[in-house]
């Protein structure tokens, strides 16, 4: 329920539902860390530091121990004052969860039928929850115009285009792919028939 609150940016409500979270568990490190990132935003600077101690003897234990704990988001560990290892450690976490959940949608070797000397136009989809005023398509608007005329790019977006922020960094987007390239498929059902 807190994530909830967060993404409907209910920053108190948030931080209660976490408070309870951790209440009924108190080792749900996931709930702790975005109890800290509810602080940030509701200025709550006390109780801000008390709780990042906290995250921070986690990651500790978790650094000692050789575990690669994922409650710590990556770019909220960007805006945590954390210590050079527990951030390498964060990011190695994330990291290699990402391979491990690569390797276990591949079908096995790839082999491509089309090189990038064919004729034929190498075709890249995009697909992002976070198409708009987020740190990702700050960071990423100018590639998608950038992939050159032997690839063809679509974006397909998660997010509606209702979602909260500046729509001028979904329109940059939609405009450097075209609009036939640009899908919002956050109405579709999860089955398609």
């Amino acid at each position: 329920l807190g994530d909830t609150y967060k993404h409907v940016n209910k920053w108190k409500d948030a931080v209660k539902m976490y408070k309870k979270a951790l209440a009924i568990r108190p080792e749900y490190h996931e709930a702790l860390n975005d109890l800290v990132h509810s602080l940030q935003h509701t200025c709550e600077w006390t109780e801000w530091e008390k709780r990042l101690k906290s995250l921070q003897t986690q990651l500790s234990r978790e650094l000692s121990s050789g575990n690669l704990p994922l409650f710590v988001k990556p770019f909220h560990a960007l805006v945590y004052p954390l210590r050079v290892d527990h951030m390498l450690l964060v990011a190695k976490s994330y990291a290699a969860r990402a391979i491990r959940l690569t390797k276990s949608l591949l079908p096995g070797t790839l082999t491509t039928t089309t090189g990038l000397t064919s004729k034929k136009r190498l075709r890249v989809g995009w697909v992002s929850s976070n198409i708009g005023d987020h740190s990702l398509s700050h960071l990423m608007r100018s590639v998608f115009a950038m992939h050159g005329n032997q690839i063809e790019v679509f974006v397909f977006t998660l997010n509606g285009d209702n979602d909260p922020g500046d729509p001028k960094w979904r329109q940059q987007i939609r405009s450097s792919v075209g609009n036939s390239r640009f899908f919002d498929v956050s109405q579709m059902s999860g089955v398609q028939g």
